[in-house]
């Protein structure tokens, strides 16, 4: 789990979601934009609509939240950050998340 200063509230999300910027691959959204904090915020999003089970949606945001920790040293701008599940991922380990969200991260420009 994120530290709670490395989260980011669902408030700034509403206004993230709205005025963000949108990175894709074909399993994840990132939307970011910058922020006033000194330090980038995390948030992670799965869909009841995309994955139906309370556990497996648990376990896709613990190692998501995981992935965040370990690429959260890379991102170098004060920025918000949402995270969101566009498809099920049934057998998803953390190195896997950890190299899609780098890959994503490389797009925005943020490193």
């Amino acid at each position: 789990m994120l530290p709670s200063k490395l989260r980011l509230p669902m408030v700034e999300a509403r206004r993230l979601l709205k005025t963000g910027q949108r990175v894709r691959s074909e399993s994840l959204e990132l939307i970011y934009s910058a922020s006033q904090k000194l330090h980038p915020r995390w948030l992670v999003q799965v869909p009841k609509r995309v994955v139906k089970l309370a556990t497996r949606r648990n376990r896709l945001k613990r190692v998501l939240h995981q992935a965040a920790f370990v690429c959260h040293s890379k991102v170098t701008t004060p920025s918000d950050f949402l995270i969101r599940v566009k498809q099920p991922l049934p057998h998803y380990s953390s190195k896997q998340a950890t190299k899609d969200l780098s890959e994503l991260l490389v797009q925005t420009k943020t490193t």
